[in-house]
Formats: structure tokens, sequence, C-alpha cells
């Protein structure tokens, strides 16, 4: 499977988010940027909360929408236009609880899954979202099982892990992470994920600086997107600070070795981790 990652976004609003997906999916999307079918992009990734941007407090939150309302109908359309799988971050609005969200699409213009983040992180999140309480199932996607993180449930062992014992290939993480938490999760946690889960794990990072009114300073989001392999190699790793699109070639099948060699999930034992079940020690 061929995965395109976008480390950007804009934080004014989601038309102009919606206008920038469909720009960057249609350039990559034209006849002259492949020569054979095989290297046609079979799915777009983009970061946390990408179509409201992350630091607009709870003006973000005026822009919420159903799962299925007018952004999703709008990248639907362009995905089974374009026969392409979209992965996209929003603002997610169910009765009167809003949740940070996201989204995958389908090449036929379906709703394959929608996943509410777990683990918020800091205040900021904890007062304008509601924190889901379940993982969602894994998403069967041109022959490969795909699993949901947002951001920071990356950063704990026990999500990713609930994922990899039901069988994912790949996990994708829309992030929106500063330089303190990207330099380390990008070049350490993820590599690290990715390895003793035996599984694919792309991070999809923001860039750029932008101002947060609630809290009153420029939050600087770091970029280093990655996508690390089942042996913690890395596939791609994005710039700091430029706004990029990044591909790479998803196939388990050119890792068989890392992946029967290391027999994590044969060899643990269950009854010894029964401590995991309390939330704190």
């Amino acid at each position: 499977m061929n995965l395109c990652i976008f480390q950007g976004g804009f934080i004014d609003g989601v038309s102009r988010n919606l206008d920038l997906l469909e720009r960057t999916i249609r350039e990559k999307c034209k006849p002259r940027k492949f020569a054979e079918k095989s290297t046609k992009p079979d799915l777009f990734a983009f970061p946390e909360l990408f179509l409201t941007g992350y630091v607009g407090g709870e003006d973000i939150l005026q822009q919420a929408e159903h799962r299925l309302g007018n952004s999703f109908s709008r990248i639907a359309k362009l995905a089974k236009e374009l026969q392409v799988g979209v992965v996209y971050g929003y603002v997610e609005l169910d009765g009167r609880r809003r949740y940070n969200s996201i989204q995958f699409i389908g090449k036929d213009g379906t709703s394959l899954g929608n996943y509410r983040k777990t683990h918020l992180y800091s205040d900021y999140e904890r007062k304008l979202f509601t924190p889901s309480r379940e993982f969602s199932p894994l998403i069967l996607f041109e022959g490969l099982k795909i699993g949901l993180l947002i951001c920071y449930d990356i950063e704990f062992p026990e999500p990713c892990r609930v994922l990899a014992l039901q069988g994912a290939d790949l996990v994708i993480v829309p992030t929106a992470a500063t330089a303190a938490t990207a330099r380390s999760v990008s070049v350490v946690t993820v590599p690290a994920r990715a390895a003793e889960n035996l599984c694919f794990v792309a991070y999809i990072n923001r860039v750029g600086s932008q101002f947060c009114p609630s809290l009153g300073l420029d939050i600087q989001f770091h970029g280093t997107s990655v996508v690390a392999a089942p042996d913690a190699s890395l596939l791609v790793t994005g710039s700091a600070t430029q706004q990029q699109l990044l591909t790479c070639t998803i196939d388990p099948r050119s890792y068989v070795q890392a992946r029967t060699v290391n027999p994590y999930f044969q060899d643990r034992v269950p009854s010894l981790y029964k401590i995991l079940g309390r939330s704190s020690l």
C-alpha cells in the first residue's frame, strides 16, 4: 500500500483546510505523478484537528461537525472520485459533546472508521473535549489491518499493544506535537512502538508557529513526522519546519524476519501483568 502523510495545515478555519486537503490530494494524484498503477497513492493521512487547527481554543468548538457532516461529504466525494483513502482530524459533535476525532474514509467514499481520542493531553484539551473510553475496531484497507490513535495516545505503551494484539499491520497517529515532545516521540517512541508491536506506525504532525488565544502564547509545532517499520527503521522523516507531503510503501511482506524472529506475542505472560488494570500504583 502506498501511504502519503501530510504535515501542515492552517489555523484559521475549516474552509481553508478543506481547500488545502483537496489541493494536496489532487496534485499528488495527477497522472504525471506516477508512471505505473502500483505507484498511485492509496491513502492520505493528515494531522490531528487538521480541519479546525489545534490552537484555537473554544473557538474551534464552534466548528464542530457530525462525523457525517458537510466536511465528511466533501472529502468522501473527493476520495470516491480519485479512488483514494483519506484520514483527517476534526472536532466531532455528538449531541452536546465534542470529541477530538479522526475519520477514515475509504476509496468508495464511505466511512470505514471514526476514532475519538482516549488520552487527552493537558488542561487545554480536557477543557475542550470529552475523552473516549474505547478504541476503534481495526479497519481493513488494501489488504492491511489498520488501527487509529491520536497524538498523546502513542506515548502510552498500552494503546498500540491493544491494537497489535488484534492484528494491526499499521497504526496511524495524527498528532499536534511541539518541539519538546516531537523530538523524543519521533526519534524514540514511535520506532519503539513499531518494533515492540511488530507493526508499522505513522506519526503525522503539524508544523509552524501558531498563536493560541486561550494560552496567550505562540505554540511551535515541530514537524518531524515519521513512518516506522516493524524493525524500528524509519521509512520517511519530515522536516522540523517545512510543510511537506511524505510518501512511503507499507508492505508487511518486506519485514517477515522482524515479525517472526521476535515472537513477542507468543512469549508474553499476561498473568504477570494484572497490575496494568490499576489506575495507579
